[in-house]
């Protein structure tokens, strides 16, 4: 297939786009910086001279992008008339949402039946995740949302959770709630789920390879595979179930990753 990617140079964008190449697709990284992404006829134009059978939207608003009102505009908007662009142009739409969508005034495990309630206060990347899984599925019932939890990478560096390590180890220790579940997967698998749902029916689906075990649990299994890299200290002071659990799929047990 012939797949246009928005955010490619993201944590998920740069392993995906990798592993979609190696798997014999072609590969068409959008770029913000040569194309308005709120203009709908440049879009359009833009899209058809493409012809890509699917676009996969990963990006989301930098501080560093100049436009007025950008957050909305490319969180929103962009997200909106991509969705419209592909339902009107008979392409694939696969979205990534987030864990986030589900805030903390309710405990998971959330499920398939599970009502997204992300608000303001909740912060800003929530709540628009929120509000375009909302306005996808008003816009272009035929896409593909797919929520994310925490992605453990492949290095130090970016936004992933061994990044989160490293940079909590500059203040001396990495704290770690015995009461927090989070959502979370290793990138590896996420994006090789993402190649596979590539090809199944439009909806929702929940990917979260956490099937019980704290952030305390996780970090500590994770510092025995980097060689004890972290001062992980056990704290209570988060309590919070968010796993995803979704009976449309089979996700691995993140256990398996483990030192045995």
């Amino acid at each position: 297939m012939k797949i246009l990617i928005t955010g490619a140079n993201g944590t998920i964008g740069k392993t995906l786009s990798l592993l979609l190449t190696n798997s014999g697709h072609e590969i068409i990284h959008w770029d913000r910086s040569q194309l308005n992404p709120i203009n709908y006829s440049r879009m359009r134009d833009y899209i058809l001279s493409i012809h890509p059978n699917f676009i996969i939207h990963l990006a989301y608003f930098s501080h560093l992008t100049n436009i007025e009102n950008g957050a909305e505009k490319i969180n929103i908007e962009w997200t909106q008339l991509l969705a419209q662009l592909t339902s009107e142009l008979h392409i694939g739409f696969l979205f990534s949402s987030t864990a986030l969508v589900f805030s903390s005034r309710q405990q998971g495990p959330f499920n398939n039946a599970s009502i997204a309630d992300a608000l303001p206060e909740d912060g800003e990347y929530a709540y628009h995740k929120r509000l375009a899984e909302e306005i996808i599925l008003k816009t272009n019932p035929q896409s593909i949302i797919l929520r994310l939890g925490w992605q453990i990478g492949n290095d130090f560096t970016g936004n992933n959770m061994l990044a989160h390590f490293e940079r909590q180890s500059e203040f001396g220790k990495v704290s770690a709630s015995q009461y927090w579940k989070p959502a979370c997967s290793f990138l590896n698998d996420t994006v090789r789920f993402m190649g596979e749902i590539l090809y199944e029916s439009p909806g929702i689906y929940m990917y979260d390879a956490n099937k019980n075990l704290s952030f305390f649990e996780i970090a500590t299994e994770l510092n025995k595979l980097h060689n004890n890299r972290w001062n992980i200290e056990k704290t209570s002071d988060y309590v919070f179930d968010q796993r995803m659990m979704d009976d449309k799929i089979s996700v691995p047990d993140i256990s398996i990753h483990f030192i045995k």
